[in-house]
């Protein structure tokens, strides 16, 4: 009961490394550094919803979709406190209303194509053709770039994403 945040706060860090990817620890620690400094030195019990409110609101004028990352963050934070440290403590984020998001739907129009073919020319060839494989594959880049001939069937024509290498943890078999 008498932990900090900050304190709590690395204690999840802990326990979350090797349940999450590396690139979402390192963008977790970068908004606790940058962002959660106001609730690091307080004892969990003394947070309370409208610090939230305050910080929510705050981080929202520099982004919402941060201000909403950084209220998961602490939400994880405190249900980590309570199932695993046992701590009898309110979570200050429940029932929180965070800003409104839309997913991005960004992709190339058929006008852009030559703009973006011309663009690849200056890079190097290794980079032009892991462009050129995001783009007729639809596939992320970071998946692109761990391709393993393992996982393609020539024969077939399939490159099979495993659910641990995706995103939303889902396999994925892509028509090549």
């Amino acid at each position: 009961e008498s932990l900090t945040f900050g304190e709590t706060y690395l204690l999840w860090m802990e326990y979350s490394r090797g349940k999450r990817r590396n690139r979402t620890l390192q963008e977790y620690r970068r908004v606790e550094r940058k962002h959660l400094a106001p609730i690091r030195s307080r004892l969990l019990s003394d947070i309370e919803p409208h610090d939230l409110h305050r910080l929510h609101k705050s981080l929202g004028k520099r982004g919402q979709v941060l201000a909403n990352r950084a209220i998961c963050q602490i939400a994880a934070v405190y249900s980590f406190a309570k199932k695993h440290l046992k701590l009898t403590i309110n979570n200050p984020c429940d029932g929180f209303e965070k800003y409104p998001e839309s997913s991005r739907e960004r992709y190339l129009l058929p006008q852009e194509l030559p703009l973006f073919f011309k663009g690849l020319k200056v890079l190097k060839q290794c980079h032009q053709d892991l462009f050129k494989l995001c783009l007729w594959t639809c596939q992320r880049r970071g998946n692109v770039e761990t391709m393993k001939w393992q996982d393609i069937d020539l024969a077939s024509k399939l490159w099979t994403l495993h659910g641990d290498e995706m995103k939303n943890r889902s396999p994925l078999t892509v028509p090549l």
